[in-house]
């Protein structure tokens, strides 16, 4: 008996040394929402720390109320965000998923955002509830923060879900899922959750991340819910609301020589792609052609206008696009997202054929005004330089011109703000002189891809 009252005192100290008093914590809050009001955001940043190392669940209450104040205030949102990160305790998490239950939209994102970086069954089970919120942007957060944590046990919940959003035609969550069970798995290539599900029955008992062995399988093609797909430079292109930006200043009149290895890249990709071997056979010779002219058909804005065209007519009729091509003026080709209509399509063609490569290269513009759409859930950036607003020499130590560096760190600081509630989608390409570690950092901090344009 005497070891439970010496257990009890040792816990009960423990809370009194790590929580607060009631008058403590109101004081605090109170405090904190002042701060928040008065935007003294430094001052508010302390009070959000202090109120997060009550680890309580009113200390989620109290950080959730405070959130919806500060809003509008990125630091403030990130801090709150934070704070809930670093909360361990039961209470504390299960206050986190009741606001799953009964929140708003922006509060069960960050939420979620906070759960991406937490451990434990208990959290994996929340989040894979939120996979079947009815807003599209809860559950694309919800596919994310699976994603992100990389657990196997969401392996199988993802694909039941998977599944349901076949059959709800929830085609960007279908996205989204597959693109967090290939976080997981290190597989890429499938898509329907029927092959997902036939592929995890002989990968479920061996390591995942490394090379798998792959065993056949064959399903039944009347039971695949495949996804309407396209693709710009290998890009696979899912979504249904996708922006093109592309690049148009006067570097992208440059040709660029054939890689060395071009005919055998080109020879592995229509093994890949391209069943009947006449037709690899007669592609070849395409292929062969244009190298010998390669003056004229590897210059940079001949082969994206070539591409982007071929994009545009694979698009299908339930998907609305838009094209955006910058330099130093800003160029788009409709004022929103527009339907991809055979009519549409011909007039999105016949526009992209009369681009000119001229100008400088004013990338934060063009995102900036793609992110005006508030529709689009898809951009694919294009360019072949570092952002600049003022030209002249480029520079290893500048990355690109003499104001890039600068530019850089606005445009990724802006898309994180901008994005924090909208979960764009951000996929980003490059020639041989962009800048190659800005596209990666932007692609990767939105859930996109990058790829090298050789």
């Amino acid at each position: 008996m005497r070891w439970l009252i010496s257990l009890f005192m040792v816990g009960f100290c423990g809370f009194l040394i790590a929580g607060m008093s009631e008058e403590e914590f109101k004081q605090a809050e109170k405090e904190m929402n002042s701060a928040i009001s008065e935007k003294r955001t430094s001052v508010a940043k302390d009070l959000i720390a202090k109120i997060a190392s009550d680890d309580s669940g009113r200390a989620v209450q109290a950080l959730v109320t405070a959130f919806k104040k500060g809003i509008s205030d990125f630091d403030i949102v990130t801090a709150i965000r934070d704070g809930l990160l670093r909360m361990t305790s039961k209470s504390a998490k299960d206050a986190m998923f009741a606001q799953l239950k009964g929140g708003d939209e922006k509060v069960k994102v960050m939420i979620l955002d906070a759960l991406s970086g937490m451990s434990g069954s208990d959290v994996t089970q929340a989040i894979i509830g939120a996979l079947r919120d009815s807003s599209e942007i809860v559950a694309v957060s919800a596919a994310r923060a699976l994603g992100n944590r990389s657990e196997r046990e969401s392996i199988e919940p993802l694909i039941d879900e998977l599944e349901k959003a076949e059959k709800a035609k929830r085609t960007r969550i279908q996205y989204e899922i597959n693109i967090a069970l290939e976080k997981i798995t290190g597989k890429s290539g499938l898509e329907a959750s029927i092959d997902w599900r036939n592929w995890w029955s002989t990968h479920k008992d061996k390591p995942l991340g490394g090379k798998q062995e792959e065993i056949p399988f064959t399903p039944n093609p009347l039971e695949r819910k495949k996804l309407e797909t396209t693709s710009f430079f290998g890009i696979e292109i899912r979504s249904k609301r996708v922006i093109f930006i592309i690049d148009v200043s006067g570097s992208m009149i440059v040709a660029d020589p054939p890689p060395e290895n071009w005919r055998e890249e080109t020879e592995k990709k229509l093994r890949t792609t391209v069943v009947d071997e006449k037709e690899r056979e007669k592609r070849m010779k395409e292929a062969e052609e244009q190298m010998k002219k390669w003056e004229e058909e590897r210059k940079r804005i001949y082969r994206v206008k070539k591409e982007l065209i071929k994009t545009i007519k694979t698009l299908s009729k339930d998907v609305k696009f838009n094209i955006i091509a910058f330099s130093d003026n800003i160029q788009c080709w409709k004022k929103s997202l527009t339907e991809a209509t055979e009519a549409n399509r011909n007039n999105a063609i016949a526009w992209v054929e009369k681009l000119q490569a001229d100008g400088l290269t004013w990338t934060d513009v063009a995102i900036e005004e793609a992110f005006k759409d508030k529709e689009v859930d898809t951009i694919v950036l294009l360019t072949d330089g570092a952002p600049t607003h003022a030209g002249g020499e480029a520079k290893p130590e500048w990355d690109g011109h003499q104001d890039s560096r600068a530019l850089i760190a606005h445009i990724l600081e802006w898309v994180r703000k901008e994005n924090l509630f909208r979960k764009i989608t951000i996929h980003t390409l490059g020639f041989i002189s962009a800048n190659f570690e800005f596209l990666k950092k932007l692609s990767a901090e939105n859930n996109g891809k990058f790829e090298e344009i050789k």
